[in-house]
């Protein structure tokens, strides 16, 4: 799992998500990287100084650490979306942006300023306002079919739902358990009083 904009290498999710496409700029001319751009006619020259494209989030990061990009908000943080979740989180469907925390943790480590700030907002916002409903859901809809609803979370929030309905099923199953043993321990009771009075009447 992701934490703190962290990955695991060995957790799909986390590799899903850094293939993720972020826009970059480039700050200097790259070398016969032209075929990044998927708009270049000439695939072995150099990518101009910059010019943005959309790269997948893993090699952002490559290109990020010495200096050669700087990173904007993908189309899930950015500003069309943002307006949408401002206004109303709860109505939103993040079927397209299934990574939408996840991403937003790693990019709070790369972006600067008001960016970073908007984009840790809108994740601390979000995320808020849209965790009672979803738990509210997750325990009180026992076994009717929640695949339409589970279609509109994220990964993270789908984690969050399914623990939610799972531990709601697992208490009322030890609830009946424990129902069902109280009433055999009470019927085992009776039956015991009954064969002691029987043989107190002998």
């Amino acid at each position: 799992r992701v934490m703190a904009g962290r990955s695991d290498y060995f957790d799909l999710d986390s590799i899903l998500c850094e293939n993720e496409m972020v826009p970059a700029t480039f700050l200097t001319d790259a070398y016969q990287l032209a075929w990044l751009d998927p708009s270049s006619v000439e695939k072995g020259a150099n990518l101009e100084e910059g010019t943005t494209i959309d790269i997948p989030l893993w090699l952002a990061n490559v290109f990020q650490k010495p200096g050669l990009v700087t990173l904007q908000a993908p189309t899930m943080h950015g500003s069309s979306m943002r307006g949408h979740l401002l206004a109303d989180p709860t109505v939103v469907s993040m079927y397209n942006s299934p990574y939408f925390y996840r991403m937003g943790l790693h990019l709070l480590d790369k972006l600067d300023g008001s960016s970073k700030n908007q984009l840790g907002g809108l994740l601390g916002h979000t995320y808020k306002t849209r965790y009672r409903p979803i738990m509210d859901k997750s325990l009180n809809w026992g076994d009717i079919d929640y695949s339409t609803f589970t279609k509109t979370l994220t990964d993270d929030e789908k984690e969050l739902f399914h623990a939610g309905h799972d531990s709601t099923i697992d208490f009322e199953m030890w609830k009946n358990n424990n129902k069902k043993s109280k009433i055999e321990a009470t019927t085992s009771i009776k039956q015991n009083r009954k064969r002691k009075r029987k043989n107190d009447d002998e």
